[in-house]
């Protein structure tokens, strides 16, 4: 009887593919969230790099151009419904905001409602909001539109057309002399903005007199500039106020609660910048930037510890030593970024 030789099957079964296919998909949906969370860092370190350019920018050009001069400032007076020069004797020693893009924007569209301070929407502590001088232009003194848009606005966030075909590569976008001219220059997006806030440096004493000040140069993203809301459409304020507990001794801004007197209160969220007021001896009002590193999702109802609603958050910034005061915070969305450095004020050195 001759032995008959056994082959084994070379083949695979249906588990083995099924259990080959469920490895795949799982690979391949791993692959799809690293490129989600990548985009999102991608865009996220686009808008850090976006905003630190804008702000060592700004801080050269509020040098280079002498702003912290009084001379150069002009304030809107709502009384007389003119641009004044600012007396030194008014501002020295108080908070104030240079604002010019702000103010040409408003001007330009009529509404000068909210061209005199800073914050505008009927705060507690206001610092006036002043523009810049326009030398070349003796018959309109405070800045306009264009020349406040060519510096208060960044020039980083180069615009790039979007082909309709997926294998075509973006273009670089220009600004030309006529339809078909020459290209003068790169065109940007225009995302970018900043302001400046000035507060009396704390170390400086008295506050009232002094001419050490503390420069915050605010950079913001498509900050909302126009003016008069049109008849009928309703837009959500872009400053928001909340008040304040600080639950240690705020250094470093610390741990709090903030307040609003509504449980739909529009609160800000992580990584977003806020503005802290208060009235001091010696001083019309104090202003300080923070950043917000963590707060609640949830909004708490009133209770023993707070009679408003409230979120607890924490906070990064200078210490508050001004625990006594009464503090009032303002949000605004738009703001992703603060620089701050100290200077004087006059046309004197900053050394």
């Amino acid at each position: 009887m001759k032995n008959k030789r056994i082959h084994q099957s070379s083949g695979v079964t249906i588990i083995e593919v099924l259990f080959s296919i469920v490895i795949i998909i799982t690979g391949m949906l791993g692959v799809a969230g690293l490129i989600m969370v990548a985009g999102a860092q991608m865009t996220q370190g686009l808008e850090a790099d976006a905003m630190s350019n804008a702000g060592l920018n700004a801080i050269a050009a509020f040098e280079t151009r002498e702003m912290q001069n009084l001379d150069n400032m002009l304030w809107y007076n709502p009384n007389t419904k003119t641009f004044i020069s600012v007396p030194s004797d008014n501002i020295r020693g108080r908070s104030f905001c240079i604002d010019p893009y702000f103010i040409a924007q408003q001007s330009l569209d009529k509404n000068f409602e909210h061209i005199s301070y800073f914050p505008s929407n009927n705060p507690k502590y206001p610092m006036f909001r002043v523009t810049l001088s326009n030398m070349a232009r003796p018959l309109s003194r405070e800045m306009q539109l264009p020349l406040s848009r060519e510096i208060f606005i960044a020039k980083d966030d180069l615009a790039f057309s979007t082909p309709a075909s997926g294998t075509e590569l973006p273009e670089q976008q220009w600004i030309r002399e006529g339809l078909n001219g020459p290209k003068l220059k790169r065109a940007n997006r225009a995302e970018y903005s900043w302001l400046a806030t000035l507060t009396p440096a704390r170390t400086a004493a008295p506050l009232g007199k002094t001419d050490h000040y503390l420069i915050s140069v605010v950079v913001f993203k498509n900050r909302r500039v126009r003016g008069k809301i049109p008849p009928g459409n309703f837009i959500e304020p872009e400053e928001r106020f909340f008040t304040i507990k600080f639950l240690n001794d705020g250094f470093g801004g610390g741990e709090v609660q903030l307040s609003h007197t509504h449980q739909d209160g529009v609160y800000p969220r992580h990584g977003d910048w806020i503005m802290l007021s208060a009235k001091l001896p010696g001083i019309e009002a104090f202003h300080s930037w923070y950043r917000i590193t963590y707060i609640e999702e949830e909004t708490r109802l009133p209770d023993d510890t707070n009679p408003n609603h409230y979120r607890h958050a924490t906070l990064q910034g200078p210490d508050w030593s001004y625990l006594g005061a009464s503090v009032q915070v303002t949000h605004i969305p738009s703001v992703i970024g603060v620089f701050e450095k100290m200077t004087r004020l006059g046309s004197t050195s900053l050394y």
